[in-house]
């Protein structure tokens, strides 16, 4: 049996997803959702930029928890947040939305998924964007 370059293309996909995705699933499976008071707004400074995040508090585990947000969150003094924290470990935390849980593994995925797409792509592939007749036309050959 013979496997195709385009199997092993899907099969290559499928995995390279698994890998990002599954532990993120995992995770949110035995995270808690829990809502947090933003109790102040930091800044770091560099030397030309300054950069806010605000830093949350919340309670678990009966313990106080302070954890300081990703830098240029759009949230202010005594705003409320729902976050998700990992119970085994309470700094194991991300805002409870899609870009919160997920922004991360995008972010690492895309460029890995274009590297692998770009190595299959054919070497005589020669995409074009043609302008004729008052039509773009996109042709490949």
């Amino acid at each position: 049996m013979r496997i195709s370059k385009w199997s092993i293309y899907f099969i290559g996909t499928v995995i390279i997803l698994s890998l990002f995705t599954l532990p993120r699933f995992i995770w949110l499976s035995r995270s808690v959702k829990i809502k947090a008071v933003v109790i102040y707004t930091a800044e770091t400074r560099s030397l030309r930029t300054t950069q806010t995040y605000p830093v949350f508090q919340f309670y678990a585990n009966g313990e106080r928890i302070t954890w300081p947000g990703n830098y240029n969150l759009p949230y202010t003094r005594n705003d409320s947040v729902m976050l998700r924290y990992n119970p085994a470990d309470e700094l194991d935390v991300k805002i409870d939305s899609f870009e919160g849980k997920w922004l991360d593994k995008i972010m690492w995925l895309a460029p890995l998924l274009f590297v692998w797409t770009v190595f299959f792509i054919p070497k005589d592939f020669k995409p074009a964007i043609v302008y004729s007749e008052g039509k773009f036309r996109i042709s490949f050959s």
